[in-house]
């Protein structure tokens, strides 16, 4: 990405001397006004982001509060760049699958049910003492993260949840 946040990690990139490409699918995105190479393209196209990566010949991949790092990994691996398996990133990234590991090897997490529809988050909701949190399993920076205080504002504030899921 090279929105306003990846704009400072390639200023910061470019005081370690290195080159970058910088590639969001934004094409006013402000980052790519200060790579050293600006590339339009969706971040979340594994084949494209390697098939970039390969035509480049780059040295490293690399991204920045973006939650894609299971994409990243990825294109590492495609590419016999370093990085960490891409299971592990997804499963770092993925809220669901993170709190299910913690629970399989007695890691002391938050109790979470998981749920698909409105009425399933209603009914799987009764298990929780007020105020609980709801939230989407797939999303970043605490969008559609919610307080809920009482069991009634579960139909208000389940949609503002699920438009923050990606």
């Amino acid at each position: 990405g090279a929105g306003i946040e990846q704009k400072i990690v390639i200023e910061h990139a470019h005081e370690l001397g290195v080159s970058v490409i910088a590639v969001d699918a934004n094409p006013a995105a402000i980052g790519l006004k200060f790579a050293d190479k600006s590339i339009v393209s969706d971040i979340k196209n594994i084949a494209k982001m390697s098939k970039i990566a390969k035509d480049e010949d780059v040295d490293g991949v690399f991204t920045h509060a973006i939650e894609i790092p299971h994409i990243v990994a990825e294109v590492a691996r495609q590419n016999n760049l370093p990085g960490i398996d891409p299971s592990i990133a997804y499963n770092a990234t993925n809220k669901l699958e993170r709190i299910k590991i913690f629970k399989d090897n007695d890691i002391p997490s938050p109790n979470f049910e998981y749920a698909s529809s409105l009425q399933e988050t209603i009914e799987k909701a009764k298990k929780f003492e007020l105020p609980f949190v709801l939230k989407p399993v797939d999303s970043a920076g605490a969008r559609g993260v919610l307080k809920i205080e009482t069991y009634s504002d579960i139909p208000n504030l389940y949609q503002e949840v699920i438009s923050s899921s990606a």
